[in-house]
């Protein structure tokens, strides 16, 4: 009962064996390298999609801190037209032995600073504006370092310093320049802001809810301008980057104002930044790249199920359809095969041919749907007795032929006798519920060289029919050539 429960599960697997090296050998040549190429094809399109993406978004921000650095210059050069034009007054009106308060004011009312200074070349006060007389000949070098800067011939730039007369909060420009009596200096302050400074840091990012600072070395703000919103700067690290203030996400860039201490701090929305990287233009080429890998996984899908339907038609073109073993169009290529092998290394093809005894009255007691069961079983039996590198055919009816690879007399007479007794045990399943036992007759031959495989199965043949006449269920080796 075991054995017919074996051989019920497993008749059909001489066919599938045979199917799945066919397939394999046309997924291996065929659908797996198209199955790598589109995988490295996907990877490779996705990489250079984020990569181009990636290129797109450090190009918007190369683009958005080379606007803080153009805006940066264009202040450092504000600066230094404002300190030129401080020399060129200051050297045709405020030259003279004696500087009046009135010529000092006239020159400062130009300029249109809130409170100036003139200095002679020891740093003494010559003048100030608004008028204190108690400043006059006081050292006011020693308070603040723009001056000092300038008394030693560098025109320089204050932070947010207390003016010397109210300490309001102001911005001076010092220039030196040289007189008859020696280096003086002339220093001039007031709210950046009033200055054409102030709307230029308004307009210089065209964004919404965008921002500017123009900072001193202490970080004081000098000017804030922008879109309003925040008052103070927030804290950066660095040249630019990104940065959260208030729940808002926002790229920043930090530019030094050249040939002074200052620093241009500018603060953009990050989503109105990267916005021509957002939206459809992000994703729409994702979902193509999808879309394609999807068309192109069907079409890989198609030519595995096409490879599968050629398998079958080469399986159908080469096997017999009821056992699943080899027909005989394909045993005599096989035959060819091994008999070239054989004479290779020296050896032999034996031929063992095998008729099952009585199978007629299978067909007539049971019907010809319990004997196709029968032939399916014996050829199932057939393939798991021999050696995988045997071939089991059926050359029709109840007759099967095994061609034995590589064998001599001796292996192949044990062969023989093992496939007989092999048969005479089972229990082969019919119709699901009856089990039949059959028995078979063999006729092993050995093909000599000068063999053909059919004298070799003719000589095999004539050894079958002998072991029929002596009472069958037996094996009987051909004679000599």
């Amino acid at each position: 009962m075991h054995a017919s429960v074996s051989i019920t599960r497993d008749r059909d697997a001489l066919g599938r064996r045979v199917w799945t090296t066919l397939c394999r050998s046309e997924l291996v040549r065929v659908w797996l390298p198209a199955l790598g190429l589109l995988a490295l094809l996907v990877g490779v399109m996705g990489f250079l999609l984020l990569r181009s993406q990636q290129q797109a978004r450090a190009q918007l921000e190369q683009r958005y801190a080379l606007r803080g650095a153009l805006a940066s210059r264009f202040i450092a050069s504000y600066v230094k037209d404002v300190q030129a034009r401080e020399i060129a007054y200051a050297t045709n009106l405020l030259a003279g032995k004696k500087v009046t308060a009135a010529q000092f004011a006239l020159v400062s009312r130009a300029f249109g600073f809130e409170a100036a200074v003139l200095l002679d070349a020891r740093g003494r006060t010559l003048n100030v504006v608004p008028t204190k007389p108690e400043l006059i000949g006081k050292r006011l070098d020693r308070k603040y370092a723009h001056l000092r800067a300038a008394l030693a011939g560098n025109s320089a730039v204050s932070g947010v310093v207390p003016s010397a007369v109210r300490a309001e909060p102001i911005v001076a420009l010092a220039v030196p320049f040289e007189t008859p009596f020696g280096r003086r200096v002339f220093s001039g302050g007031s709210l950046i802001a009033t200055s054409p400074l102030g709307p230029y840091l308004d307009n210089t990012l065209p964004f919404q809810d965008a921002h500017a600072y123009l900072l001193d070395a202490e970080g004081n703000v000098i000017i804030a301008g922008g879109s309003g919103g925040l008052a103070l700067p927030p804290e950066t690290r660095g040249q630019g980057g990104a940065i959260t203030v208030a729940s808002k996400k926002y790229r920043f860039a930090a530019q030094p104002v050249p040939d002074t201490s200052w620093r241009l701090l500018t603060l953009a929305p990050s989503a109105q930044l990267l916005a021509p990287l957002s939206g459809p233009k992000q994703w729409i080429p994702w979902i193509v790249l999808l879309g394609f890998a999807l068309v192109s996984g069907a079409a890989l899908g198609l030519l595995a199920r096409l490879i599968r339907q050629k398998a079958e038609l080469a399986h159908l073109a080469t096997r017999d359809p009821l056992t699943g073993a080899l027909n005989r169009r394909t045993l005599e290529r096989a035959y060819s095969r091994l008999a070239f092998e054989a004479k290779l290394v020296g050896s032999a093809v034996g031929i063992l041919t095998i008729d099952l005894d009585h199978f007629k009255d299978v067909n007539d007691r049971y019907g010809h749907a319990a004997g196709d069961e029968v032939l399916r079983g014996v050829a199932e039996t057939l393939l798991r007795t021999v050696r995988p590198s045997d071939v089991v055919a059926r050359i029709g009816g109840d007759e099967f032929v095994v061609l034995l690879a590589n064998v001599d007399k001796q292996l192949a007479d044990l062969v023989a006798e093992r496939v007989v007794r092999t048969l005479a045990k089972i229990a082969l399943p019919a119709l699901g519920t009856t089990e039949l036992r059959v028995r078979c007759s063999a006729g092993i031959a050995l093909a000599g060289d000068d063999d053909t495989m059919d004298s070799a199965l003719a000589r095999a043949d004539s050894a079958l029919y002998e072991a029929k006449a002596v009472g069958r269920n037996n094996w009987r080796p051909a004679k000599v050539a």
